[in-house]
């Protein structure tokens, strides 16, 4: 563990951080989300607001741009908070490293916006980017609900019949809002109880949603033909049931599929790269899985 993760760690442990079933408050998460923009954006990237597919997206350009092929980024945030502008620090890391563009998209929030218009909004989003670069190889990656989105817009697309994205990377996804998967051996998550979870459920779906609709849980989802994933996420998460469910419907779909435990981290710690060693070491590594899966 280097020190910036420890002393991360130990700022993460002060009460009111980990997400739990009785202090779930939606204000409160998105207030939370906020203080990303305290992390700003590295040197050499620039920023536009578009708008693809009726949809506002957050582009970062790098200025020593190497590659066409692009980035689309899903932000987490319980499905209730965040904003791809939060999450520069990030983004413009990954512009810069990749040499490419990364779009953001600001899909609507939950619980004013319920299932499936997020979904809907990232898949129309990913068409008309799509659509603007079609000789361009583009990845999908995002983390926690963001993860989550990846998977479920992948599915909308192939089940619309439109282009799918090139690769997926997500980083610790959900993938199961039936509480099919046991989640609850994992007290040591420190962001996230895995009760907090059916508070999640219950902002983000509809009164009366089947959860085990596969266009909303990827867990009863056919992965066949789906492009090659790689999954990341740290043991003791919560969401580890996800993460290993996902990889064994995968692979036994014919999936190419690559995984990367950590140990010692935490959720979504991947975000916080310009300040961490081990962000910066997985995305590295996630630059090169792109790479070499869009070549």
């Amino acid at each position: 563990m280097s020190i910036p993760m420890y002393f991360t760690k130990r700022a993460l442990k002060k009460p009111g951080t980990k997400i739990t079933h009785e202090t779930f408050n939606v204000e409160a998460i998105r207030e939370n989300a906020k203080q990303s923009e305290q992390m700003k954006p590295v040197k050499g990237v620039r920023f536009e607001e578009r708008v693809y597919g009726g949809v506002t997206v957050d582009v970062a350009i790098p200025e020593d741009r190497k590659t066409d092929n692009a980035i689309l980024y899903i932000h987490g945030g319980c499905m209730v908070s965040g904003d791809p502008r939060y999450s520069r620090s990030f983004t413009s890391y990954l512009a810069k490293e990749y040499g490419g563009n990364v779009y953001g998209v600001a899909y609507a929030l939950a619980p004013e916006n319920k299932y499936p218009s997020q979904i809907e909004q990232c898949a129309d989003a990913f068409s008309a980017i799509a659509k603007e670069n079609p000789s361009s190889k583009i990845t999908m990656l995002g983390e926690s609900g963001g993860a989550y989105l990846i998977l479920a817009t992948t599915v909308m697309l192939r089940k619309r019949g439109q282009r799918q994205p090139d690769a997926l990377v997500p980083y610790s996804p959900l993938i199961d809002w039936s509480d099919s998967l046991d989640r609850s051996g994992y007290p040591d998550d420190m962001l996230v109880d895995y009760l907090s979870i059916q508070d999640m459920r219950d902002n983000f779906c509809p009164e009366g949603q089947d959860y085990t609709d596969p266009d909303l849980s990827p867990l009863y989802a056919d992965f066949t033909g789906f492009p090659p994933i790689r999954v990341v996420w740290d043991k003791s998460e919560c969401l580890t049931p996800d993460c290993e469910k996902l990889i064994e419907k995968a692979k036994k779909a014919g999936v190419y599929v690559e995984h990367k435990i950590w140990k010692g981290t935490f959720h979504a710690f991947e975000i916080v790269v310009s300040f961490l060693p081990e962000a910066k070491k997985e995305v590295k590594d996630t630059i090169a899985f792109i790479r070499n899966m869009t070549k």
